[in-house]
């Protein structure tokens, strides 16, 4: 029987079969329940604004990749909510483009019921499941270049609003970075929010992803310049 505290996950994929035995496999799980199910973005919008999930489960295939590009449009409608993608491959490319939409995790479709189930808690919980030293090295690759008018674009930001950033980019909530910095939660979002504005981003990943940039671009002068 499933509790009330029980993780509530939405379905969005366009393959009926799959969803059939993603919800089937979670629903024997007392833990989760699942709230609702979509075959395509523009019907799974007001769905989960409504339904209001812990975490919305992606399924996507090759020709469905600009689906990602969109994944945004799903935090707007339920901002909480974490986004775990489930594809057939894992290649750098997409892995970016999931980085880009936000997305806490990304896994291969062929993974057992109980990696899933572990992966649907574990980004829940506010953990990202995308590896941090890849994450790291395609940000090398992608992320924005600084510009010659401010060679560092975190200048503006304050010494605590670093520190914030720097624990953001060690995957770590809002929760952990106030037990961390001895604060109130609320006072970490406000932090993050003006952060994210002096930025010019978005969302916590991107914010992170350019730290993670311009922290290698830094290393890499480093070590071609001794002093």
């Amino acid at each position: 029987m499933q509790t009330s505290r029980a993780r509530r996950v939405f379905l969005l994929d366009s393959h009926d079969i799959f969803r059939m035995g993603v919800r089937s496999a979670l629903s024997e799980r007392n833990e989760l329940t699942v709230v609702g199910e979509a075959g395509d973005l523009d019907v799974g919008l007001p769905l989960v604004a409504r339904s209001r999930p812990h975490v919305v489960v992606v399924g996507i295939r090759e020709h469905e990749r600009a689906l990602l590009d969109n994944l945004p449009r799903l935090r707007a409608q339920h901002p909480s909510a974490k986004t775990l993608v489930l594809s057939r491959t894992e290649d750098d490319q997409l892995v970016a483009a999931a980085l880009r939409g936000g997305a806490s995790g990304l896994l291969v479709k062929d993974i057992a019921v109980t990696q899933l189930v572990a992966a649907v808690h574990s980004v829940a919980g506010g953990h990202n499941l995308i590896d941090s030293v890849r994450a790291k090295r395609l940000a090398a690759n992608r992320a924005p270049q600084p510009t010659h008018d401010s060679e560092d674009p975190l200048a503006v930001l304050t010494p605590q609003e670093r520190k914030i950033l720097d624990l953001i980019g060690q995957g770590m909530t809002n929760r952990q970075i106030a037990e961390r910095l001895f604060l109130v939660e609320k006072t970490v979002r406000n932090h993050v929010t003006r952060m994210l504005a002096k930025l010019g981003v978005e969302r916590r990943t991107q914010a992170a992803l350019l730290a993670a940039r311009l922290h290698h671009t830094r290393s890499t002068g480093s070590s071609r310049n001794p002093h």
